[in-house]
Order: structure tokens, then sequence, then C-alpha cells
């Protein structure tokens, strides 16, 4: 049952269209630490850089801690 489940997942995840750019870019703003208040400019190039850095730690944990990253057997030396 869990097996359904995840293909399931899997094809609700690829049906999918990607999100607008504008909408991209907010989140990489939020990332950087723009407030996002309706009263504020869109997020500038200082705070997109820093989103896009913050953005780029977290794919690298995502990929890093994935299941998908079994650790290599180191071999055995022998002392």
């Amino acid at each position: 049952m869990m097996l359904a489940q995840t293909k399931d997942l899997e094809t609700a995840r690829t049906a999918t269209a990607p999100p607008p750019l504008s909408e991209a870019v907010f989140w990489i703003g939020r990332l950087g630490g723009h407030p996002c208040r309706k009263s504020d400019l869109p997020c500038g190039p200082l705070r997109l850089h820093r989103g896009l850095r913050q953005a780029h730690t977290l794919a690298h944990a995502w990929q890093l801690f994935s299941p998908n990253n079994e650790p290599k057997n180191e071999p055995k030396t022998s002392d």
C-alpha cells in the first residue's frame, strides 16, 4: 500500500506546472531576508544574492541528507 501512495505522490509532483518567475523571485527574496510586506518595494539584487546563496546551501544539505545518499563502505585497513 505504501508503494501505491508513493507512486501517486510522484505522479502528482511531475504533473504540476512550475511556479511563475515572479513567485520564484518572491521565494528567493524571502530566503534573502526581504520582509515582503505590501508597502515594500520588490527585493533588490542584494537580497536576491543572499537568497540564492541560502537556496544553494539548502539544496546541498538536501542532497547530503537525502535517503538516496547512502554512505559508501570504506575498505578496512589493517594496522
